[in-house]
């Protein structure tokens, strides 16, 4: 299963990795690296942190649509 992590805080991002390590999960730590990520890879899942900064999230919402 490939997973994509969107995470700013380093920690929460070491735990999922860990928890996570039988599955392809790539990580970022942005919204707008996030949204380069949809673009351009397919994923199973996405995963983010809600509480990214609300400019960020419209990033997200974007590429989403």
């Amino acid at each position: 299963m490939k997973i994509l992590y969107i995470e700013d805080d380093d920690i929460n991002l070491m735990v999922i990795e860990k928890m996570l390590k039988q599955h392809e999960v790539e990580t970022c730590k942005t919204a707008s690296d996030g949204k380069v990520m949809i673009q351009s890879h397919q994923f199973d899942i996405i995963l983010l942190d809600m509480i990214l900064a609300p400019p960020k999230m419209k990033e997200l919402n974007c590429s989403l649509s």
